[in-house]
């Protein structure tokens, strides 16, 4: 079973998520790395096997946030929901039905192709209210892992993982490094649902470098830094303290 964590982490060998990793083992400077076991990103869990439920109740996720839409939601439910420990929250970054979403900032877009650059900058944008909720959730007194997913785990993901490395002083190129690795690990899985894709969409299946470059100097250009965003998103200086405590501070 594969384990995709850093060096230093506790193991996660998960055989039905295929981009599940924790957010320690990042360096920060000073010698320092961010601190393992509080901050989980994944691919949903909809097809979980028992041994990897029993891995992630045993890791322990204790939170969990799905990122994902109201009609992701209703075709393939979170296999985490309901279980003891583990607190479940709601809060899509996009609307009620993806596909919608996404053919409506195509129109808004024109004759250019919309790329995965355009949506992250879309939610940067459009979706701070969520992106302050989730926040919110993460920063909050529980013990414990806090698990955040999409469906691929790595678009919706991918930027809640960045605005979170980036407030602790990760550098830009270990966040795009983290982002562009998505494609290498979800690739078994595209693999035997590609052919299915027509040709114009494929792109939305790759995770390359330029997406993740683009959004982050789009963060910084329109707002300074993630720290300030996270403010005009509503997240308090107490809830960005705790936050950045989480992911540097070892008990």
């Amino acid at each position: 079973m594969p384990d995709r964590n850093r060096r230093g982490c506790p193991p996660l060998p998960l055989e039905t998520l295929y981009n599940a990793r924790d957010l320690g083992g990042f360096p920060i400077g000073g010698g320092r790395t961010t601190v393992c076991g509080r901050f989980l990103r994944a691919d949903a869990p909809v097809r979980l096997s028992h041994a990897d439920r029993n891995t992630l109740v045993a890791y322990p996720v204790s939170v969990v946030i799905d990122l994902r839409s109201r009609s992701e939601i209703r075709d393939m439910p979170h296999q985490l929901k309901g279980l003891p420990g583990i607190a479940y929250h709601h809060i899509p970054l996009l609307g009620d039905d993806l596909g919608q979403d996404l053919a409506r900032l195509q129109r808004h877009a024109g004759q250019e192709r919309l790329t995965l650059a355009d949506l992250y900058r879309h939610m940067l944008d459009q979706s701070q209210e969520a992106i302050g909720s989730v926040m919110t959730v993460l920063a909050g007194e529980t013990s414990g892992a806090r698990l955040f997913n999409c469906s691929h785990g790595k678009d919706r993901t991918g930027l809640i993982a960045a605005l979170l490395l980036g407030l602790v002083g990760v550098s830009a190129d270990e966040i795009v490094a983290d982002y562009q690795v998505s494609e290498v690990y979800l690739e078994p899985w595209f693999r035997h649902i590609i052919r299915h894709v027509p040709p114009g969409e494929r792109h939305f299946f790759q995770t390359p470098a330029r997406y993740m470059q683009e959004t982050l100097a789009h963060l910084a250009r329109q707002y300074r830094s993630a720290a300030d965003y996270l403010l005009r998103c509503g997240v308090s200086r107490d809830s960005q303290n705790r936050l950045v405590a989480l992911l540097t501070e070892r008990s």
